[in-house]
C-alpha cells in the first residue's frame, strides 16, 4: 500500500481503514510503506527504488518474520500492490522496474487517480486547486525543502483540503501549489530541488530555481507508466479507479493509459466514478458511488492470487 501526497507529504498512516478491513476479509496481510519523498531527492533515484525494496522485502524477508498472530502464513509468491495518486505511479513503476532487478513485478495493481502519462501537455500547463487558486502572493519556495532526504510529513492532515486557509500557510504544501500554479510538476518531482544551505553551492539562482524548463524526454519516460507500455516493458495486470471532476490529474489521463493497456494485450479494468473529485474513494458506505467502483477495483486484485 503506497500513500499519496504529490511524492511530497504524508506518509504510511495514510490509509484508508474500510479497504484495510477488506483486503484482511479476503486473507491479505495489509503493508503500508514509507518512502523517501521528493524534492530532497529525485523521483527515479528515492521513491521509485524504495518501492522497489519494499516488494523484494514483501517477496523473500516478510514471509520468514515472527509475526504476532500466531500460524499467520505470509505467501511471498502472492503480492499485490495499491497505490492512492502519486502512489499509484509508484504503484505502476515496479511493473518495469522491478524486472530490470530480476524480480517478479506484483501479481496485480489497483491505481486510484494516479499519474500515468509524464509526456502529456497536461503538465505544461498551471493548474489551479480549487480553493488554493494562485493569487500573485510572494512565497519562499525553498522554506519547506530539508536538507536531507525525509520518508515522511505528517505536519498537516492527509484529509484536509487545500481550501483551508491553515493548510495553504504550510511550507511543504506551498512546494505543492507552487508545482501545480507554475507547471513545475515534472521539473520538481524528477530533478528535485536544493534546500537553502545548497543553494549556494549549487550555481543556481533562486529565480531559475522558480520557473525551471521541462525535463528531457527521456528522464519524463523514466518515470511514466504509459511510456513503458508503449515500449512493450509492462506486462502487469492494472486496474484505475478516478473521478471524472479531477483538476489535479485529468480522468483522462487514466482512460489513455487503460486504452494502451488493453491495445499491450495487458489485462486492464476501470472504473471511473462520475462527477467526484480527486480522493473519490472516501466513502466506505456500501450504495456510494466511490465505493462500489472501489470494491471493484479490489474484485480485480482478488482474482490473480
Amino acid at each position: 500500500m503506497i500513500h499519496g501526497g504529490s511524492h511530497m507529504i504524508f506518509s504510511r498512516k495514510d490509509v484508508r481503514p474500510a479497504q484495510t478491513r477488506l483486503l484482511l476479509a479476503h486473507g491479505f496481510l495489509p503493508v503500508s510503506i514509507d518512502h523517501r519523498l521528493c524534492p530532497e531527492v529525485s523521483l527515479a533515484s528515492g521513491p521509485m527504488v524504495d518501492v522497489c525494496d519494499a516488494l523484494e522485502w514483501a517477496r523473500y524477508e516478510l514471509p520468514h518474520l515472527k509475526l504476532q498472530v500466531p500460524g499467520l502464513q505470509i505467501d511471498g509468491r502472492k503480492v499485490v500492490a495499491i497505490g492512492w495518486s502519486s502512489g499509484g505511479q509508484l504503484a505502476m513503476s515496479l511493473g518495469w522496474t522491478a524486472p530490470q532487478r530480476g524480480l517478479e513485478p506484483p501479481e496485480a495493481i489497483l491505481a486510484f487517480y494516479s499519474p500515468t502519462d509524464y509526456e502529456s501537455d497536461w503538465w505544461t500547463k498551471p493548474i489551479q486547486p480549487r480553493g488554493a487558486e494562485d493569487r500573485g502572493e510572494e512565497y519562499d519556495l525553498l522554506e519547506g525543502v530539508r536538507d536531507g532526504a525525509i520518508t515522511s510529513y505528517d505536519e498537516v492532515g492527509a484529509w484536509e483540503p487545500f481550501d483551508n486557509p491553515r493548510v495553504q500557510t504550510d511550507p511543504r504544501i506551498r512546494l505543492i501549489l507552487h508545482i501545480n500554479w507554475k507547471a513545475q510538476t515534472l521539473p520538481v518531482i524528477i530533478g528535485g530541488l536544493p534546500s537553502k544551505t545548497s543553494l549556494s553551492s549549487s550555481g543556481r539562482s533562486i529565480k531559475e530555481i522558480m520557473n525551471q524548463r521541462q525535463p528531457a524526454k527521456e528522464k519524463l519516460q523514466e518515470c511514466s507508466p504509459r511510456a513503458h507500455i508503449r515500449k512493450g516493458e509492462y506486462r502487469t495486470p492494472t486496474f484505475f479507479i478516478h473521478g471524472t471532476d479531477d483538476e489535479l490529474i485529468p480522468w483522462q489521463m487514466t482512460e489513455g493509459t487503460f486504452e494502451a493497456l488493453k491495445e499491450s494485450g495487458v489485462v486492464t479494468g476501470v472504473e471511473f466514478v462520475s462527477g467526484a473529485g480527486h480522493i473519490c474513494d472516501l466513502s466506505s458506505e456500501p450504495n456510494s458511488e466511490g465505493w462500489k467502483a472501489t470494491a471493484k477495483g479490489y474484485e480485480f486484485l482478488f482474482g490473480f492470487v
